[in-house]
């Protein structure tokens, strides 16, 4: 049982990364899988309900910290024209990674997300839309770290929307800015 414990952990720590060398990408694995790594080496009052990076431009390495947007980023759900859930009203000021730059999340116990067919919209810390899904995310059976990419589990940003060629479900690939570039690295 104790060796199956610690296969079953190491499956889940995959989507973590590894440590590096540089000090600096080595320490938060930005791009990556959010839920998986945070949902597990976090106390229960930090579990994230939605997470995920938001970059500059379409890009090809997610460890390259300059391609990361340069300010704070809020994500939007939708139900049609309608905010239903907004990050920037659920986000705990004294989390660490309210701090963050680039990163969209929202705790779960201040924003526990239902089930639904949403529209996503990414925004600046002034309002203005960086980025906007084009296609609905069905929200229909919460995170799985064991099936982060399953198409009905879309509450790991990261897990579908990589870098190529590792993006999966037919994502364009990692999310990134749209629109309005100057408020995401003017800050």
């Amino acid at each position: 049982m104790k060796y199956f414990l610690s296969f079953i952990m190491a499956l889940i720590f995959l989507g973590c990364g590894e440590d590096s060398d540089d000090p600096i990408s080595g320490v938060h694995f930005q791009g990556r899988d959010c839920l998986s790594c945070h949902n597990v080496d976090l106390g229960l009052s930090s579990h994230l309900s939605i997470g995920g990076t938001l970059y500059r431009s379409a890009l090809s390495n997610p460890d390259d910290l300059f391609e990361m947007c340069n300010s704070r980023v809020y994500l939007q759900i939708l139900d049609g024209n309608t905010v239903v859930y907004d990050t920037k009203t659920a986000n705990n000021e004294y989390s660490a990674g309210y701090n963050g730059k680039s990163n969209l999340f929202a705790l779960i116990n201040t924003m526990p997300i239902g089930t639904g067919a949403y529209t996503m919209r990414i925004v600046s810390s002034a309002g203005t839309t960086l980025a906007q899904s084009l296609t609905l995310h069905n929200l229909t059976t919460g995170f799985d770290p064991l099936n982060p990419t399953d198409l009905n589990n879309r509450y790991s940003c990261n897990s579908c929307h990589q870098a190529p060629p590792n993006n999966k479900n037919g994502t364009s690939g990692a999310l990134f800015v749209q629109n309005n570039i100057a408020d995401c690295v003017a800050q």
